[in-house]
């Protein structure tokens, strides 16, 4: 839903950034997580399925806002109850939504390490990890830097932002190798793939470390891999190369879309490969290729 929200400028991510880190409301959290962090590995489970919406504030005393953030940029004093009217608007005129995850759940704080008292992370740090920023939309370049500083609002400036960052890279280029040439249909040799994914790649291991990561993290991740797909799909139509990616593992990006909640950027994927196929087919037919009418009927029959 935010997703939506922020590219239609009906809510303002900059803003919010900008009010957290002059109201240091994340300061306490970072100290939490930290803490409870050192009792966390690697093969934690993804994060919890979205409760039903019976209470949509960032804060105690709400989050959302029926104002615009542009007119009242960096009021401080109304940043908790805007977002709280925000979506109790939305939620009055029927469209019921789930929050990116649970405002009221955060990681326990170890009782050795914090005087044997218990606590969880505020809504406030639950939505600066999971809000997805544009990714796809050339015109959206300004949001690296709220990108920027919600890496630092979670993590400061030290390793671990370097690490998380890192770990971003590393998951879209471990699924962008699916759309390399040597995972690639070679029109120019009979169609054949050099290396098949089902010997060279675990698909249910990568999708459950995907999963593992904030939303955020999965957005950029298949938006990244989504613009490895149409620069291929479109250096083939364009004559430029001969390698087509497999079917299948278009496929496989659709599904990490949609556990991403992705689906903006899926539905704009889907769109853009469409208007490519006509091309795709016409430079299938100057080289002869036996995959004429049989790659773009499967691949349109994917994104139906």
């Amino acid at each position: 839903m935010f997703s939506a929200l922020i590219r239609h400028d009906v809510f303002s991510h900059n803003a919010y950034m900008h009010t957290l880190i002059s109201r240091g409301d994340l300061l306490l959290e970072s100290v939490l997580v930290s803490k409870s962090g050192s009792t966390a590995t690697k093969t934690s489970p993804p994060p919890p399925a979205p409760p039903p919406t019976t209470s949509h504030g960032f804060d105690d005393d709400g989050f959302g806002g029926g104002i615009d953030f542009k007119h009242n940029e960096f009021d401080d004093s109304n940043v908790d109850d805007d977002l709280d009217k925000l979506v109790q608007n939305i939620k009055e005129k029927g469209q019921q939504h789930e929050a990116p995850d649970s405002p009221k759940i955060g990681p326990p704080v170890d009782a050795d390490t914090s005087g044997g008292g218990s606590g969880t992370i505020s809504r406030h740090y639950v939505y600066t990890k999971h809000f997805p920023i544009p990714q796809d939309d050339p015109s959206m370049s300004s949001y690296s830097s709220e990108s920027n500083q919600r890496y630092i609002l979670l993590f400061g400036v030290g390793k671990e932002r370097d690490e998380k960052k890192h770990a971003v890279k590393k998951m879209a280029k471990e699924i962008g190798k699916l759309f390399t040439k040597k995972f690639s249909i070679d029109v120019a040799a009979a169609g054949h793939v050099k290396k098949h994914s089902r010997n060279e790649f675990n698909f249910e291991a990568t999708t459950a470390k995907c999963q593992q990561m904030a939303y955020f993290d999965q957005h950029v991740v298949t938006a990244q891999c989504a613009a490895n797909v149409l620069e291929q799909l479109n250096g083939f139509a364009l004559g430029n190369n001969n390698y087509l990616p497999v079917q299948e593992h278009v496929a496989f990006l659709f599904d990490l879309m949609e556990l991403a909640l992705n689906i903006y950027s899926l539905l704009e994927l889907c769109d853009s490969l469409l208007k490519e196929l006509p091309e795709v087919e016409h430079q299938l037919q100057l080289k002869k290729s036996n995959l004429v009418r049989s790659y773009t009927t499967s691949l349109a029959l994917y994104i139906i």
